[in-house]
């Protein structure tokens, strides 16, 4: 936490019995810095999770399926698959050798062009530009939740057009930020409008 030492001794004995670590990282304000770095370290974490869930699911994996070559190239760690598919450009092909409880066989992947998503964190979805505004491509519900909004198109929030996706998670995460309330407008997957309040 933040503050003077003296604040700190204080406040000390009370934040042990429900902190496993307490420190005093600086002066006032120096816990919010530190508390900002973890939240951007966590965002990269989570758009680097998405983009290998995304890969996995256009490759056809499953889950618990461990991908242990790509082009006959080892790979043991997640480093190690990164690597190899960074080295390469949208239109190449790899050979990925999977193996799916203790079955081996090998998968012909087409590589694509990166599509720019973007996240919420305030709400915790992702985004991906669509014609109609932002597209919600991952929610955080399973696909048969009956609150999932997998697949819906936001099409104005408090009353302003959306145009990209990355407007909508810039008004999203302001506007929640700051404590408004939201009325956002979507498309749903029957193509009807609904307004939903936040």
């Amino acid at each position: 936490c933040g503050g003077d030492q003296t604040a700190y001794d204080a406040a000390e004995p009370i934040m042990a019995a429900y902190s496993r670590i307490c420190r005093r990282i600086g002066d006032s304000g120096a816990g919010q810095k530190t508390k900002m770095c973890n939240q951007i370290a966590i965002a990269g974490l989570v758009q680097g999770l998405s983009e290998a869930l995304h890969f996995a699911e256009k490759a056809g994996l499953e889950r618990g399926d461990i991908i242990v070559k790509i082009n006959d190239v080892k790979i043991s760690k997640f480093s190690e698959l990164t690597g190899q598919l960074s080295a390469k450009r949208p239109g190449e092909s790899v050979e990925l050798t999977i193996d799916r409880d203790g079955d081996i066989f090998t998968k012909s992947v087409h590589l694509i062009k990166r599509i720019e998503r973007y996240i919420s964190r305030s709400y915790g979805i992702e985004l991906i530009d669509d014609p109609a505004g932002a597209k919600i491509i991952r929610d955080g519900l399973s696909d048969d939740s009956p609150s999932s909004i997998k697949g819906y198109i936001i099409t104005t929030i408090n009353g302003k057009k959306v145009e990209t996706a990355s407007e909508a998670v810039n008004l999203l995460d302001s506007l929640s930020r700051n404590g408004y309330r939201l009325k956002v407008e979507m498309i749903d997957l029957e193509n009807e409008t609904s307004i939903y309040f936040f």
